[in-house]
């Protein structure tokens, strides 16, 4: 309890019910909205611990399905898209379970790299060496 009305919250956001993402359980965690991956651009987020920025990604690379709020009931892919229809997030998400986009999602510790990716860097950037430069990076490796 803090005396003498000494600390004050104000600008909270009202109505946080209504754009739930997700939601692991009740009285935890609630993930409000999801930023905008952009073709062509690279989409980083900072923050302090425990915000929902690893959350968040793997909703967009489509390793997680949002549960819009309703861990006891988890919505089906189907319902998630109406959710979403109008929002370039339901474009978004069609891309992604046709498999016609692909997220790609560093690891936050470089030395993690290699659990995530095996083998040479060039043989890495020809399955998708968008620049031609694959040839250069040869003689590096992540083993």
């Amino acid at each position: 309890k803090c005396p003498f009305e000494a600390i004050s919250i104000i600008n909270l956001p009202k109505d946080l019910e209504k754009n739930t993402t997700h939601r692991y359980g009740p009285n935890s965690f609630k993930l409000h909205r999801l930023p905008m991956p952009r073709p062509g651009s690279v989409l980083g987020l900072v923050g302090t611990n425990g915000i929902g920025k690893s959350t968040a990604l793997k909703i967009l690379a489509g390793k997680m399905k949002p549960n819009l709020g309703r861990f006891d009931a988890p919505p089906d892919w189907e319902e998630i898209l109406v959710h979403f229809r109008g929002s370039e997030l339901q474009n978004y998400f069609t891309k992604i379970l046709e498999d016609t986009l692909k997220a790609t999602i560093k690891p936050q510790y470089v030395d993690h790299i290699p659990r995530a990716v095996r083998g040479k860097v060039g043989e890495i950037l020809e399955k998708k060496d968008e620049r031609s430069e694959a040839e250069n990076w040869d003689c590096l490796s992540w083993a």
